[in-house]
């Protein structure tokens, strides 16, 4: 069986590890294919808030930790349910992987998506004129992706993903004032605990040698504004520079955006969902829990979709 993997960046090639036991050849069509899918992990970021950094491991928190958890109680609950999905799976068995093939492709150089109802196929038809076929279609529940298929001439959806919040991602050089060992590598840093709000409060960041990313939400509506993007830069660097006295940020390297898996005010529906599948986004997901989701809320909820896994035996 054929797949066509609709998604915004490589964070898509993850979900191969068990799409791969289903699917002879796996054909994924980026927003952006140069990026690099995110590698922090909401779960294993330590906090920063109030000068004090909280650890992950929870034997290891003192009074003082524990207190300034309880400020920030509910906000950490809706950032963890936004932007990695509330729930716990157990890990299931994976199947033995076949041998597939796999090519990478561009979104925007998709003309058009069409279901054949006669042949039971995706047709999707390409800028150089190529029809290809596929058996099913996944598509990352990212709404920049959403964006990109609204310009695309399509019969599979009937309702359009929209999000209130974005993430901006903005890259800077860094120098440091002391030993770089005493920094911590991924954390979420938090501006006031006593703001009671996410929105332009908490940064999730993470330091790779010279360079510092961070992540902070941003009405959607903005997100085309170069004047707004520009002043969200400028404090961001503003505020890291009084925060911190480790390091000092430096210029700017690279600004792009990203989406999350919450602050969905409208859900992408699909025309064929016996043929079509939405996923997360997957962003700050582990390997794990991305292969769990699919194992358990893809690959069993359609056991019995015969049209499915009927080719490879599956049940």
């Amino acid at each position: 069986m054929k797949l066509a993997y609709l998604g915004y960046d490589k964070t898509s090639f993850k979900t191969h590890n068990v799409l791969e036991c289903y699917f002879d050849q796996i054909d994924s069509y980026l927003v952006d294919a140069n990026l690099e899918a995110n590698d922090l992990f909401f779960s294993k970021l330590q906090l920063i808030a109030n000068n004090v950094c909280i650890p992950v491991d929870e034997t290891l928190r003192t009074t003082q930790h524990k207190l300034v958890l309880k400020e920030i109680k509910n906000d950490y609950a809706g950032l963890k349910k936004s932007i990695s999905y509330n729930y716990d799976l157990p890990t299931v068995k994976q199947s033995k992987a076949l041998d597939y093939k796999k090519k990478q492709m561009v979104l925007k150089d998709i003309l058009s998506i069409n279901f054949n109802k006669l042949t039971n196929k995706h047709e999707i038809q390409t800028k150089n004129f190529e029809l290809l076929e596929y058996d099913y279609l996944i598509i990352q529940g990212h709404q920049l992706v959403a964006d990109r298929i609204q310009d695309i001439k399509q019969n599979i959806i009937n309702k359009i993903q929209v999000q209130t919040h974005l993430i901006l991602n903005i890259e800077f050089t860094i120098k440091y004032k002391i030993d770089k060992q005493h920094l911590k590598q991924e954390f979420i840093f938090i501006e006031n605990i006593l703001l009671k709000t996410i929105f332009d409060n908490w940064y999730i960041c993470g330091i790779s040698q010279n360079k510092i990313s961070l992540g902070l939400f941003i009405p959607y509506s903005q997100r085309s504004s170069v004047e707004f993007l520009d002043f969200i830069t400028n404090r961001t660097q503003d505020l890291l520079n009084k925060s911190f006295t480790s390091f000092t940020i430096g210029e700017m390297l690279n600004r792009w955006e990203s989406a999350s898996d919450g602050f969905v005010s409208s859900k992408m529906a699909l025309r064929y969902p016996r043929n079509s599948s939405v996923f997360p986004s997957f962003v700050f997901w582990t390997q794990n829990k991305i292969n769990d989701y699919i194992q358990n809320l893809f690959v069993i909820k359609n056991k019995k979709n015969r049209f499915l896994f009927a080719e490879k035996g599956n049940s």
